[in-house]
C-alpha cells in the first residue's frame, strides 16, 4: 500500500463570464489557485474583511455557507456593471432565507453573467459575489470565515490571485449564446440552454426579476462597500 499517494488536485473551472486570454469560459485554468486573504479595517463599518478565490462551481455553495452567518435584519444587494459608473440595488429587511432563494434560482446566470454581483448583507457581516466571481466578506468577527474555509479546504494566504488582476474579458449573459461566442466556451450546461430557449429575453433579463421579487432600490451608499478590498 502506498502511503503517500498523492492526493487528486481540484481542478480550477472558470466562471464563462469573467475568464483570460488562452482559457476557455467555463474551463479550467491552471493559473489560478483557490485561497483566502484576511484583512483588518480602519474607520470602516466592520472590523475585518477577507476575500476568497474559489473555482466557479464552489461560489454559490460559498455564498450559501457563509449566510449563516449574516444574522437578520439582512439585506439583498445587487449590482449591475453593464455601465459605468456601475448600479447598487439593495433590499430593506429582508430574511436570509428568501433572498437565498431568489438568488439560488438564477445562480448559474448570477456567477456566470460577467456583469453582475450579489450579496447579502448586515450590520454584523457581509457577504458579496463581485463581477470578477471572487468572494468578498466584510465581518466583524473572522471564525465563522476561517470554519468555512477548513470546512472547503481552502488556505489561508499573504496574497490571492484573481482574474481582474491581469488581463481578462468579461462577457454578458446573453452573449454566451450567440454562434460567434459559443466556439471559445465549454459547452453550455443543457438546463441553462433549454431555459434560454424557451425565452431568450426572459432569460437575459434575469436582473430584472430579481430586483422585482425582493424589492430591490438603487443604493449609492453601498457602491463604496462592496468594492472588495
Amino acid at each position: 500500500m502506498n502511503f503517500f499517494k498523492k492526493k487528486k488536485k481540484r481542478p480550477f473551472i472558470l466562471t464563462y463570464g469573467v475568464t483570460m486570454p488562452n482559457h476557455r469560459g467555463g474551463g479550467v485554468s491552471n493559473v489560478m489557485k483557490e485561497g483566502y486573504v484576511e484583512h483588518r479595517l480602519r474607520g470602516a463599518p466592520y472590523k475585518f474583511a477577507a476575500t476568497i478565490t474559489s473555482s466557479a462551481e464552489r461560489i454559490f455553495p460559498l455564498l450559501e455557507s457563509l449566510s449563516s452567518y449574516v444574522g437578520f435584519p439582512c439585506m439583498a444587494v445587487l449590482q449591475d456593471h453593464i455601465d459605468e459608473p456601475y448600479v447598487v440595488y439593495s433590499s430593506t429587511d429582508r430574511m436570509i432565507e428568501e433572498a437565498l432563494e431568489v438568488f439560488k434560482e438564477y445562480s448559474f446566470r448570477l456567477i456566470n453573467d460577467g456583469f453582475t454581483g450579489f450579496g447579502l448583507a448586515s450590520r454584523q457581516f457581509e457577504v458579496f459575489v463581485g463581477d470578477h466571481k471572487r468572494l468578498n466578506i466584510y465581518c466583524n468577527s473572522l471564525t465563522g470565515v476561517r470554519k468555512t474555509m477548513i470546512e472547503f479546504g481552502i488556505p489561508k494566504k499573504s496574497k490571492v490571485k484573481w482574474i481582474g488582476h491581469g488581463n481578462h474579458y468579461h462577457v454578458q449573459l446573453g452573449a454566451l449564446f450567440a454562434d460567434e461566442i459559443k466556439p471559445m466556451n465549454e459547452p453550455l450546461p443543457e438546463a441553462e440552454i433549454t431555459k434560454h430557449d424557451a425565452g431568450s429575453e426572459a432569460y437575459t433579463d434575469f436582473q430584472n426579476d430579481i430586483i422585482d421579487r425582493l424589492g430591490l432600490k438603487i443604493d449609492s451608499w453601498r457602491r463604496n462597500i462592496a468594492k472588495g478590498p
